[in-house]
């Protein structure tokens, strides 16, 4: 799964694009990512250590740093943290192509 992911990133670095196709494509990602609920996956918990709630609804992170989150609401919200992350990636990466895009896809969302 690491391997795969650092894949990805490289492969986000490859070749120019314009701001808006990287904007239609993170709204692409954001509205997939929502769709399948992802957010909800028990990889994306345990990859930022969130634990179910004792007392009250929803996930709490372990991550005791507000560096560790990309959302300002990253340690209560999984999905805010979701969005806010694939947001990260491509305003650090804005060089992919479509096809560069849609390895990133397939090796992050579907691997």
């Amino acid at each position: 799964m690491a391997r795969r992911f650092i894949l990805a990133l490289l492969l986000l670095t490859l070749s120019p694009t314009s701001q808006s196709h990287v904007s239609e494509y993170l709204l692409e990602l954001q509205a997939k990512a929502q769709h399948k609920q992802l957010a909800h996956q028990r990889e994306w918990l345990d990859l930022l250590h969130y634990r179910d709630r004792k007392f009250l609804p929803g996930q709490r992170s372990d991550a005791a740093s507000q560096f560790f989150f990309n959302a300002a609401d990253g340690a209560d919200n999984p999905e805010s943290e979701l969005f806010a992350t694939l947001e990260a990636f491509s305003i650090r990466m804005p060089n992919a192509t479509d096809s560069t895009r849609s390895a990133l896809l397939l090796l992050a969302f579907i691997g």
